[in-house]
């Protein structure tokens, strides 16, 4: 750490003249996911901008390990197509034509319309969707006050199946349990290869698995997580008498 503020490498586009390039190694975190991976910003100290990022070693989670996002996070601040201001449709829907608005017209906008289908009880045509659902449950006591059962997001497909299993017998539904001490490990889903913020937990179930415990999977796929299991357990979905029992293989 103590060469973070003056990191020195060679540029590989020079090749084959040795030429240096020196940065300012930045702690950041990745947000493409609730994992929270430590990232490094390898700031440009010539140009001040931000040239790469790799994988945070010091990070106590993580330990310097990423999935293809952590590093893609480039692309999210060089994009092109990045969208810098908020834009109305200017055209029919699907032609692609939008202008250019402020966020007080944005709120003015939308405000005035959620307003007015509440008035006229059309609250089922009021919904409220977020990428990731943050933790401070506004929202959710905003649309409660509103009498509207319209929160979304995209943990409805994306982690809601490993978080119901872990509820069901863990009662917390992302615990952190300790894996790298554990003798037997169950997971309910793919988490090693697919549960995308369980990158610090899928290298502490491999130590774990290292050091002797065995794991057990339950999971339809034979997934990549489930390849390495030494119990897999998938299910047969509606059984051959399709009345919706699961008969376990």
């Amino acid at each position: 750490m103590e060469k973070w503020d003056d990191w020195v490498e060679l540029d590989p586009q020079s090749w084959p003249k040795r030429v240096e390039k020196h940065y300012q190694l930045v702690p950041t975190i990745c947000f493409n996911c609730e994992s929270a991976c430590g990232l490094l910003a390898y700031v440009n100290k010539a140009t001040g901008e931000i040239d790469k990022f790799e994988g945070n070693p010091k990070h106590p989670a993580s330990r310097g390990r990423l999935c293809a996002k952590g590093p893609a996070t480039i692309n999210q601040i060089h994009d092109p197509d990045r969208i810098l201001y908020p834009m109305k449709r200017s055209g029919p829907r699907g032609a692609g034509k939008w202008t250019r608005t402020s966020w007080p017209e944005v709120l003015q906008e939308f405000g005035s319309r959620i307003r007015k289908a509440i008035q006229q009880g059309r609250g089922n045509e009021v919904m409220y969707h977020v990428g990731r659902p943050g933790h401070d449950f506004i929202m959710d006591r905003t649309l409660q006050a509103w009498g509207i059962d319209g929160h979304n997001s995209h943990t409805n497909v994306c982690s809601s199946s490993a978080r119901l299993g872990y509820l069901l017998w863990h009662y917390a539904d992302r615990p952190s349990p300790d894996h790298a001490n554990a003798r037997f490990i169950l997971l309910l889903s793919a988490h090693l290869e697919s549960g995308h913020y369980f990158n610090p937990h899928a290298q502490r179930i491999i130590e774990g698995k290292m050091a002797g415990a065995k794991l057990a999977v339950m999971d339809p796929r034979l997934s990549n997580t489930a390849s390495m299991a030494d119990y897999w357990l998938p299910d047969r979905i509606g059984g051959s008498a399709g009345h919706g029992e699961n008969h376990p293989r």
